[in-house]
C-alpha cells in the first residue's frame, strides 16, 4: 500500500517524475526479484541508469533494520506530499469566499480534512 501510495506523490523534479511512473506502471510485479529491471524497462533508455544506481545505492541502515527503514523513507515521502496538498488547500481556501462559494468552501475544508487525516494515520502505521 505505501509503494502504490508513493507512486503518486508529485514530483518536482521530471527525472524522478519519469522514475516515479515507471515505478506506478510496475506495481503489480513489486514483490518479484526482477521488479528493479522491469522498472528499468519502462523508463525511457537515457533514464535506465539512474534507475539501476537507484536500486543499487547503498542504504545506510543494519540489515535487520532494512523493512524499518525503507517504511520510514517512503512514509516521510508520502508526508511531505500530503503536507504540499494541505498547504495547496489552505491557499484555495484564503482566495475563496465563502459567502459566494459556500459549497467549494465546504468541499475544500473536507479536503483539509481528509488530508490532515492521512497524515495522523501515515505517522500511526
Amino acid at each position: 500500500d505505501l509503494v502504490r501510495r508513493a507512486s503518486a506523490v508529485a514530483f518536482v523534479d521530471n527525472t524522478l517524475a519519469v522514475i516515479r511512473d515507471a515505478i506506478a506502471t510496475s506495481i503489480e510485479h513489486v514483490s518479484s526479484p526482477d521488479w528493479l529491471a522491469r522498472v528499468a524497462a519502462e523508463v525511457p533508455a537515457p533514464f535506465e541508469t539512474l534507475v539501476k544506481q537507484l536500486g543499487v545505492a547503498p542504504i545506510p541502515e543494519r540489515a535487520e533494520l532494512m523493512g524499518v527503514y525503507c517504511t520510514g523513507v517512503t512514509a516521510a515521502l508520502i508526508d511531505r506530499d500530503l503536507l504540499r496538498q494541505k498547504r495547496d488547500l489552505l491557499g484555495t481556501m484564503q482566495r475563496l469566499d465563502a459567502t459566494a462559494e459556500p459549497e467549494r468552501y465546504a468541499q475544500v475544508q473536507r479536503d483539509l480534512v481528509r488530508v490532515e487525516a492521512e497524515r495522523r494515520a501515515l505517522r500511526d502505521e
